[in-house]
């Protein structure tokens, strides 16, 4: 039994996705290139992004570095931080620069930061201060890095909503919007 896969390409624009580093300093580098191109890697191998690979633009800076690996000591690039074991800060107004100092923002645009830490961390969100620019922040650990791209870009691609459920139960409408 063969599945099809049918795509409506009629929904579907070009997409640039920009990729930032965060929590990398100067000698980290090599670790964020690689890092990225496990990233490209999935997108070649991960339905649908592979039907779309020559539709989709992969552009990444270097020019992040940051003085020092741990999230909220205000030493990092784009200032994100960790408030608690789930949360990742972000501060928008410094990704907003970073992208712009890359290229003029545009409709199509996608950011994902890559958090060089050990941590299990990801997050998505919807716009950044200066446009409406979805975005996917994501631990760069081994352990799960790959599947938290995956599942980030959904929610910032495909604008999906969360799942909302802990140990099979649903989360309260109420406890949701606490967090």
């Amino acid at each position: 039994d063969k599945s099809r896969v049918v795509i409506n390409e009629g929904h579907w624009q070009d997409l640039n996705l920009i990729i930032l580093p965060e929590a990398y300093r100067a000698e980290d580098m090599e670790n964020f290139k690689q890092d990225v191109a496990k990233v490209y890697n999935m997108l070649q191998n991960v339905k649908p992004y592979c039907y779309m690979l020559d539709r989709i633009t992969v552009s990444y800076s270097t020019a992040c570095v940051s003085q020092s690996n741990e999230l909220g000591s205000g030493r990092t690039a784009l200032g994100c931080g960790v408030p608690d074991d789930r949360v990742l800060a972000l501060n928008n107004d410094s990704i907003t620069k970073a992208i712009k100092w890359l290229k003029s923002p545009a409709d199509n645009d996608v950011v994902l930061v890559i958090v060089y830490t050990d941590a299990y961390i990801g997050c998505t969100w919807m716009s950044t201060a200066a446009d409406y620019m979805p975005g996917a922040g994501c631990a760069a650990n081994d352990y799960c890095f790959i599947t938290a791209v995956i599942h980030e870009l959904g929610h910032a691609i495909g604008q999906l909503e969360d799942e909302y459920v802990e140990h099979n139960t649903p989360i309260p409408a109420k406890e949701i919007k606490k967090m």
